[in-house]
This record gives C-alpha cells, structure tokens and sequence, in this order.
C-alpha cells in the first residue's frame, strides 16, 4: 500500500517543482539587457546597410546625352541628328496623319560589333517624363519610306558599317522625350538623350 503513495508523492513532487519553475519563469520574464541588444544589433545593422546604400552612388537617374553627342553604349556608336514634330508625314503619293502628332528623330547608327545586328524595336525606346512608353509608328515609317525617305526599322547592318535614318513615334504632345539607345541584347547596357525640339 505504500508502494502507490510513495510513486504518487514523487509524481506530486515533480508537477509541483515544474509549476513553480512556470511561475518563477513568467515572474522573471526575459532578460531584458540581452532584448534591447538583440534590438540595438538589429537597429544598427539596418542604420548601417542603409548607411551604405546612401553613400554609394545611387543611379536612379540616367546619365542623360543631348541631341549632337556621340554616344558609346555596348557594341554600338549613336547620334542623335536631330527631332522634330510634324502631324503628317509622307508626300501626296503616300501621305499620314497622325491622330496626336509625329516624333521624327534623325539618327546614326554605327555597329562596332562583330556580327550583323537587324534594327528593330529592341533598340530604340521611347518614354516621356512619366515614363509612358510609345513604340515606333508603322504607318509613319511606311508613309516615309515610300515618299523615298531612309528608316532605320528593320535594316541590316554588318560590322564596322554606319547607318543613318529616320525613327517615327507617334506622341500625344509636343513635349520633351526621352529616347533610350540599345547597346544590344546581352550587354544589359542603355544610353538616353533628351530630345528637345525647336
């Protein structure tokens, strides 16, 4: 008869030595020296991430070119001749007009590659200050082809060769763009030039 009260005081025993070890544990709580370090760590490592971020040079915004300047991006040279506005584009034969109005932008091209390159979209990018992007119009460029004026849509260029031509957007406004200049696909690397019109 003894045996079951002995194993019932010791079990006793141990539920009463947790439940104080549970009370002493809620009363004391966490140190909390060892929390507000944890929290001054984390605070500094933060301050001085962010430390780092603000003193490194931070491109946000582009290293804009001007209309004139000769541009070296990727495999690539470009010059930005010059832009202008017009709301129809073509001759009597081949004639648009645009519902806002036409971006004409007169530009050379040189490919410093090894390869022939095809110009197409990818190379040529055109936002406005809200970053709104406006793809080249195929209707302008065929109005100017046929009235005999030379795109830069869809030519060949081989190595070493300069191309010049005309790109055509059509825009909402007359106002200031930006065009953005492909280095080409696998450089990652691109220029912008303002375009501002007289």
């Amino acid at each position: 008869m003894e045996k079951p009260k002995k194993k019932l005081s010791v079990g006793k025993k141990i539920l009463f030595g947790v439940g104080v070890l549970f009370v002493i544990g809620l009363i004391v709580g966490p140190d909390k020296d060892n929390s507000d370090d944890k929290v001054k760590v984390a605070s500094t490592n933060t301050s001085s991430s962010d430390n780092a971020t603000s003193n490194s040079p931070v491109s946000d915004k582009p290293d804009y070119k001007k209309i004139g300047d000769q541009i070296e991006v990727g495999n690539f040279s470009y010059r930005v001749n010059s832009a202008k506005f017009a709301k129809t584009v073509g001759s009597d034969f081949a004639q648009k007009t645009a519902d806002g109005i036409f971006l004409i932008v007169n530009v050379s091209f040189r490919n410093n590659d090894n390869e022939e390159h095809t110009l197409d979209n990818s190379f040529f990018k055109l936002t406005d200050e809200n970053g709104t992007e406006f793809e080249s119009s195929t209707d302008g460029e065929a109005a100017l082809e046929m009235s005999g004026q030379e795109t830069l849509f869809l030519k060949q260029c081989n190595p070493q060769i300069t191309k010049s031509g005309l790109l055509i957007f059509e825009v909402p406004g007359k106002k200031v763009y930006d065009l953005h200049l492909s280095g080409g696909f696998w450089s990652g690397k691109t220029a912008v030039v303002k375009l501002t019109t007289k």
